[in-house]
């Protein structure tokens, strides 16, 4: 076993799991049946936290729980019926159920998928299993870009509403575990928010909470471990993923009991930190986050001030703290712990704006190329008209001659048509189809000619947005 545990679930069992607040709140809502959600940065122990209370539930409540990673049928697009039955296939394999799924969920085409998916739990689900069932849904955030999450996310609402009218769904419940917020669940402006279930906070690690590191570091360090520790978490401040990390590079130092094992080690962190996952997913997150350029200048703002207040309408604020960067103390925001602190500093957020800007240069070069491009077709196409303009005006001229000579030619012959007459009335259909196939295509023409957004200038510049 190793030491510590960098990256991945903390198996309950491993020393140094680190029960918190959330863990008792967790157990106790999944024991009254209360629907739960923890929504929050990546790598605060989510996952470790569900592991744990799914066994606790298990051996101590005897509560049938499932775990369902949905990333496993999240990749890549993915149509409706497929999502829901790959979903319901697995529910069904891990709690066992007997009977053909496939040929249930086929046998009820006539249904709509989230009909069929509710249905699944009320016909099948809760009459085959009597025990009560906590279902923990893992990585939510992978389905947020599917046009049919919101369906997904009304559905498990509705089987909560409807414990009222249906007291078997008493037993159902569900907890939500994902990098995203309420809002993100369902978006639709006609429908009723996810506002179900409590929600369930991840703080970081206090000091006294770390013993479990302190004796695993003491194994190696007997006289520094406590030591070590401390200079840990005053980098860490107790972020689960970065204490694991640094208090590992500590103990795989091999510097022997000197007081700077953990400067050292925090210097190889920083030289490393490219390819530590953690700094690399908060830098792309922030920097790709649609709103990254309001992040980015509140960002600076709390890395300047000493106490910037928190604002929970805040949207830039409310992705600072889901990408996990900021935490809120006291109602007021700080940078997580020193390690963002030296990482994300003044220069970084400099370079990413810089960056951003460069970005929004080439957009704009590339937009103002495109409405050259389209000036010059319909230039081209200004002076095709034009030359089309004088051919019409010539084919009137002719048209008007034919019929003039036409005509004189029957008044000087009215008792017979000569041929001269027959050729001049066949060139006079000519020119009127002419003049009809001129005027069809002038007309097609014109419809499918480009036209100039009017968010475009005279110059080709886009107009200012009018902020008023």
């Amino acid at each position: 076993m190793k030491e510590f545990v960098v990256g991945g679930t903390v198996e309950p069992t491993h020393p140094t799991y680190i029960k918190r607040d959330a863990d008792d709140v967790l157990f106790k809502a999944c024991v009254i049946g209360e629907y739960s959600h923890i929504l929050t940065a990546r790598q605060l122990g989510k996952s470790s936290l569900m592991v744990a209370t799914a066994k606790q539930l298990k051996e101590k409540e005897d509560r049938e729980t499932v775990i369902v990673d949905l990333t496993k049928i999240s990749r890549g697009k993915v149509q409706a019926n497929d999502w829901f039955f790959y979903l319901t296939a697995d529910l069904s394999r891990r709690l066992k159920l007997t009977g053909d799924i496939k040929g249930w969920w086929d046998e009820h085409k006539n249904l709509s998928v989230i009909q069929r998916f509710e249905y699944f739990f009320r016909d099948i689900v809760l009459t085959q299993i009597s025990k009560s069932i906590v279902i923990f849904l893992d990585e939510i955030d992978q389905m947020l870009e599917f046009d049919f999450k919101d369906d997904f996310f009304a559905v498990i609402r509705s089987m909560y509403n409807d414990r009222a009218s249906y007291s078997d769904y008493k037993r159902l419940t569900f907890v939500l575990l994902g990098v995203a917020t309420p809002d993100d669940l369902i978006e639709a402006d006609y429908r009723t928010p996810f506002n179900i279930g409590g929600r369930i906070s991840l703080r970081d690690f206090k000091l006294e909470d770390c013993i479990p590191f302190q004796k695993r570091l003491q194994e190696k360090y007997p006289t520094h471990g406590l030591t070590y520790l401390k200079q840990i978490h005053q980098w860490t401040n107790g972020h689960p993923y970065l204490t694991q990390k640094l208090s590992q590079l500590v103990y795989d130092a091999e510097l022997g009991e000197t007081g700077n094992v953990v400067e050292n080690q925090i210097q190889t962190f920083f030289n490393q930190d490219r390819d530590d996952f953690n700094i690399d997913y908060i830098k792309t997150r922030v920097t790709t986050d649609k709103h990254a350029k309001e992040i980015l200048r509140i960002y600076q703002q709390i890395y300047e001030q000493t106490n910037f207040p928190d604002d929970s309408k805040s949207i830039p604020i409310r992705r600072l703290k889901l990408h996990g960067l900021v935490v809120a103390k006291d109602k007021n925001l700080d940078v997580r712990n020193r390690i963002y602190i030296k990482t994300f500093d003044l220069d970084w957020v400099s370079e990413s704006l810089e960056q951003f800007d460069d970005v929004v240069r080439e957009r704009l070069d590339e937009t103002r190329k495109q409405v050259r491009d389209l000036k010059k077709q319909q230039e081209d196409l200004q002076l095709i008209f034009s030359k089309l303009g004088v051919l019409y005006r010539w084919n009137v001229a002719i048209m008007i001659v034919l019929l003039g000579l036409i005509v004189f030619g029957t008044m000087i012959a009215p008792y017979y048509l000569p041929w001269s007459l027959v050729i001049l009335g066949l060139l006079l259909a000519v020119c009127w189809g002419a003049l009809i196939g001129m005027v069809i295509w002038f007309i097609t023409e014109y419809n499918r000619a480009p036209q100039l957004s009017d968010d475009y200038n005279n110059s080709g510049a886009i107009q200012p947005e009018n902020n008023q």
